[in-house]
């Protein structure tokens, strides 16, 4: 089942004063039939995956019913530039119509026309993770907008933003997998904590040939971090004859137990005890100490 996401506030702002609703004829937004062959793609679209299936099943609906909701379109010269509606054009064409519906619209600069192709994916349709990230990082790089303000922009969290965007540092396997669906967008995440770019591609083998879980997923990275971590532990000198033999001296000098625990490159430590006032004095008057 398709989820809708909530846009909040953020649908108002990607509108531009006085224009007419996203709702099409219903809003109050003139329709009128346009040639396909009139209208330009999109550049900034940010879905780059469409199911041919899907595709086609929508089409068999166009052949049925027509198009239903019509695109959004702005001019273009003497011709059209598509701003929403990639899915409803691609399967408009397959159907074989010659023209559909369109609402012609003044959006605007190009952070609009994205903004408001983003919008019309996420209410229609799922969009992919890595086709989101894309998207939202195209925002900040090319448009100047910060993770809070995408966040605002679309009704989501900043937390969820900068989620969906640390999938475009995963390795192009990770990618590839969470692409044909084979893991999901949390395995994804999971395996980002794998940092070398090798193990990361040898564990998605080991996740997708085992279907794991996500929790088992997460569980099989702290286990692998952790074995990294014990791995680059220097081991700890055990103590050899010459330190159990200064223990004695020691402990013999100050009439107390003495235990010395040897570290990495030189450093340890030495424990003097002590088991009355008395005897820490004691201990203080060898060593010359005097409180």
């Amino acid at each position: 089942m398709t989820k809708r996401r909530g846009l909040g506030r953020g649908l108002e702002q990607l509108i531009p004063p006085g224009a007419p609703s996203l709702e099409g004829p219903e809003g109050g937004a003139p329709t009128r039939e346009i040639l396909i062959s009139e209208i330009a793609p999109n550049p900034l679209q940010p879905r780059t995956h469409f199911d041919p299936s899907e595709l086609e099943a929508l089409a068999q609906s166009i052949r049925e019913y027509g198009v239903l909701q019509p695109l959004v379109v702005e001019r273009d010269g003497i011709a059209f530039r598509l701003v929403a509606g990639e899915r409803r054009l691609r399967a408009s064409q397959l159907a074989g119509l010659a023209t559909v519906p369109v609402v012609v619209r003044p959006v605007g600069p190009e952070r609009a026309r994205l903004e408001m192709a983003l919008v019309e994916n996420l209410q229609r349709s799922d969009i992919s993770p890595l086709d989101e990230a894309r998207a939202f990082t195209r925002l900040c790089d090319e448009f100047g907008l910060t993770q809070d303000g995408v966040a605002r922009q679309l009704g989501r969290s900043r937390s969820g933003v900068a989620n969906t965007m640390r999938l475009l540092s995963a390795t192009p396997e990770v990618q590839r997998a969470l692409e044909q669906d084979q893991i999901s967008a949390a395995h994804a995440r999971a395996l980002l904590a794998v940092a070398d770019p090798a193990l990361q591609a040898k564990t998605l083998l080991h996740v997708v040939a085992r279907h794991l879980s996500v929790r088992e997923t997460e569980r099989l990275v702290a286990r692998l971090a952790n074995r990294r971590q014990q791995a680059g532990r220097p081991e700890r000198p055990v103590a050899g004859p010459e330190i159990k033999a200064l223990e004695t001296a020691l402990a013999r000098r100050l009439s107390t137990r003495v235990r010395i625990t040897p570290g990495a490159r030189g450093r340890g430590r030495v424990v003097i005890e002590y088991f009355s006032t008395d005897e820490l004095n004691g201990i203080c008057e060898t060593l010359g100490v005097e409180l």
